[in-house]
């Protein structure tokens, strides 16, 4: 088989003739305007979606079950053998959220406040290394399994056995109770118990013990401040018996008011004689300056005094004057001394009043014309006093002498009244403070009295008990080689898939109609079956083989021009893509239509439809293009099928191979197509060489055979871009050799029973 034939898989290199004989009705249809955008992707780059389809995937089936039985078959043995199953063992802790009292309230009886931060505490003590570490200095803990024969980590040394304890180690609170589990998992049940057991044996006494201390400090603290209260309560009635027998008494209120008051009468008495000093020195003024005292009780001129003369005459008259005028100025002097609210003031001012009256009366008496005034004689009336001068000099001087007398005794008594006021303040500020203190000692007394009480009644009831010990487990708690081994197996698929996935996104090989679709802008015509034998084609074709050929010429009359003289070029991007099959195919399947048909073997390097047909000896192409023998009937012969066959000629190979580009190829074209209906040219490949690209730019249309797992699909784009570029049309694309044909073989068959 030549190397172009890719769609049969013969290797004997042998030449396969043969023609298709189940002519089929004339599928032959006017040119219609299809629209490429239904059949190519719609920016012409590679479509992921479908590059990555399941049948795709299915064709590496092999490298995915060859991953998967490796993987697996490693990984599963490994799981059961390398991973021990480990026991846990659950103990439970009950820390009451309310501690009991038996008389008294405390703070440390009653709801806890803020528990769950408590229950968070308590985890952590659990853990902690106080607790811990009694428990691995427990020999029955360090005959144990997990003790004596620690696993190592991965590239790693055994960890120290606190750190082992701590990371095996499972503390927590069971939400909305009041226990704590206490947790951990070993390789043998009964450590697992006795690790757990001696864990909460160790965390109560613990408890307990902190408990103890605490309530010891407390009630030490307590015992310190009540001796300390007790001592300074004797300290400060020491002092203050001092200074009760300096103040000669136990009650300085009653001396302080003694001193303060005697204090007050020599202030009093030294104001009542300045204001008497002052009256008698206002007397004194009177007698040596007299003044005529006017009707209104005001002092006037002479004149005036002479118009009042009435007055004047009555004796009783002028001593109420006098009287009611001493007892104003001594009101004056009062009220400079002692002020308005005083009742010496008030004293004066009630005197005033009265001789005011009793003035006011007598002058009422004297205008009354019926009252006729009795001369009176001033000696023997009691009203009238008698002052003289040495008399009122010498009150004078008294008065300055006794003044100075009690300034002296009021400055020593107004020390005296300091002196007591500073010590009656002290024992009331001692008293006070006794009286605190005293309170204080009461207080502390009660609270070791009570603390004594309900510490012995906590030791009983206990705060933090054991609610449940530790139970031997009977089967493994976390026997992880199941959920191991399904991941292995689930690793084991995903590895073969993912491979698989790898090598679709890496193979850059066309192998399905998806691909061809996804890398190329040009429609699909169809797609033909691998041949596994080669006599198929030389006897007669299969009729899923003519079906699939018929598929492809119906939508190739679709794309092609509908009329006389249409010229085909069947190319691909490289050698051996199949295209000479699909020449000789395509030119028996137009042939059956009743179509007159003229196929050329164009490819003159290698002439394989002229091999293919055994006619590589005859006149052919180059020959007629040479000039040679002008008999172009005597270059031809017809195939069984009725196709004129025009071979490639003698020694085509070394032929120029600008013999396509002359003018002789276009007036040759230009002849067969006036007496041919189709012309079908089997044309060299269009990456090697240039014949290609030449004829696809003087023909109606070019098709590109692609090979399935053989072309690649940057060499095909490019070949249609090629084509393209030298003025050619792409009408489609052949898939040849795509094995996704075989169900439409098995739907074939179904069909036609």
């Amino acid at each position: 088989m030549q190397r172009d034939e890719g769609i049969i898989s013969n290797t004997s290199g042998e030449p396969v003739t043969g023609a298709i004989t189940r002519p089929g009705r004339s599928e032959f249809s006017p040119l219609a305007a299809h629209s490429e955008e239904a059949l190519i992707p719609g920016d012409g780059g590679m479509d992921l979606a479908s590059h990555f389809s399941l049948s795709a995937i299915l064709r590496r089936k092999w490298t995915i079950i060859g991953l998967f039985i490796l993987v697996a078959g490693t990984a599963i043995p490994g799981v059961w053998l390398m991973t021990i199953p480990k026991y846990r063992a659950t103990a439970m802790v009950r820390v009451a959220p309310v501690v009991p009292r038996l008389l008294y309230k405390t703070e440390d009886n009653g709801l806890l406040p803020l528990y769950t931060s408590f229950l968070s505490t308590q985890i952590q003590i659990v853990r902690s290394p106080s607790v811990l570490e009694p428990v691995l200095d427990d020999p029955e803990v360090q005959k144990t399994d997990w003790y004596r024969n620690p696993r190592p980590g991965l590239l790693k040394q055994p960890l120290p056995p606190l750190q082992r304890l701590r990371l095996d180690l499972s503390v927590s609170n069971q939400r909305g109770t009041e226990l704590i589990n206490v947790a951990i998992d070993t390789d043998e049940p009964a450590d697992a118990k006795l690790i757990v057991d001696k864990v909460v044996q160790r965390y109560v006494y613990h408890t307990d013990t902190s408990e103890e201390k605490v309530d010891q400090l407390k009630l030490d603290m307590l015992t310190a401040e009540q001796s300390e209260l007790k001592t300074e309560i004797d300290g400060k009635i020491r002092t203050r018996q001092v200074l009760e027998k300096k103040l000669g008494t136990s009650k300085p209120d009653e001396i302080r008011s003694r001193e303060a008051q005697r204090l007050l009468e020599l202030r009093q008495e030294l104001a009542n004689l300045d204001i008497e000093r002052e009256l008698n020195q206002w007397r004194l003024d009177r007698l040596e300056n007299p003044v005529a005292p006017s009707a209104d009780g005001t002092e006037g001129s002479a004149e005036e005094a002479a118009a009042r003369s009435r007055y004047e005459d009555d004796s009783i008259w002028r001593d109420r004057y006098n009287a009611a005028e001493e007892s104003r100025h001594g009101a004056e002097v009062a009220k400079e001394h002692f002020g308005d609210g005083h009742p010496t003031m008030k004293k004066w001012q009630a005197d005033v009043a009265h001789a005011e009256k009793m003035l006011a009366k007598r002058e009422a008496e004297l205008d009354d014309p019926r009252f006729a005034p009795i001369p009176v004689n001033s000696e023997a009336s009691s009203e009238i006093r008698v002052y003289d001068k040495p008399s009122l000099t010498r009150a004078i001087a008294e008065a300055d002498f006794r003044r100075g007398q009690l300034g002296t005794a009021m400055e020593g008594q107004k020390t005296q009244v300091d002196d007591v006021n500073q010590k009656a303040q002290t024992v009331e500020q001692l008293n006070l403070e006794i009286t605190k203190l005293q309170t204080d000692l009461n207080e502390v007394t009660a609270r070791l009295n009570v603390l004594r009480l309900e510490g012995t009644a906590a030791k009983q009831i206990g705060r933090v008990t054991v609610s449940a010990h530790a139970v031997l487990p009977a089967e493994p708690y976390r026997d992880r080689r199941i959920l191991l081994t399904l991941m292995s197996l689930c690793g084991a698929v995903v590895l073969g898939v993912g491979t698989a996935l790898l090598r679709v996104a890496l193979d850059p090989s066309v192998r399905e109609s998806r691909d061809v679709r996804s890398a190329l802008r040009i429609p699909l015509l169809g797609q033909l079956p691998r041949l596994r034998d080669a006599a198929a084609l030389n006897e007669k074709p299969s009729g899923h083989m003519n079906e699939c050929m018929r598929m492809i010429r119906t939508a190739l009359l679709d794309r092609v021009p509908n009329g006389k003289g249409c010229s085909i070029v069947v190319t691909s991007a490289g050698p051996e893509a199949g295209k000479t099959s699909v020449s000789l195919l395509l030119a028996k399947s137009l042939s059956d239509l009743g179509r007159k048909v003229l196929l050329v073997d164009a490819d003159i390097r290698h002439p394989g439809l002229s091999r293919r047909l055994g006619v590589e000896t005859r006149e052919g192409l180059t020959d007629l293009l040479a000039g040679g023998n002008g008999d172009v009937q005597s270059m031809m012969t017809t195939t069984d099928d009725g196709v004129d066959l025009l071979p490639a000629g003698h020694d085509a190979s070394d032929r120029d191979p600008e013999l396509m580009a002359d003018g002789a190829f276009n007036r040759c074209l230009s002849a067969w197509k006036s007496r041919y209906d189709f012309i079908v040219f089997d044309a060299p490949p269009v990456l090697p060489v240039a014949d290609a690209r030449i004829l696809s730019g003087k023909v109606d249309g070019t098709i590109l055979t692609v090979r399935a797992s053989h072309c690649r699909r940057s060499e095909a784009a490019e070949a249609v871009s090629l084509v393209s570029a030298a003025g050619g049309h792409t009408v489609g694309a052949v898939l040849v050799g795509a094995e996704e044909t075989l169900p439409q073989k098995g739907a074939y068959n179904r069909y036609y029973g």
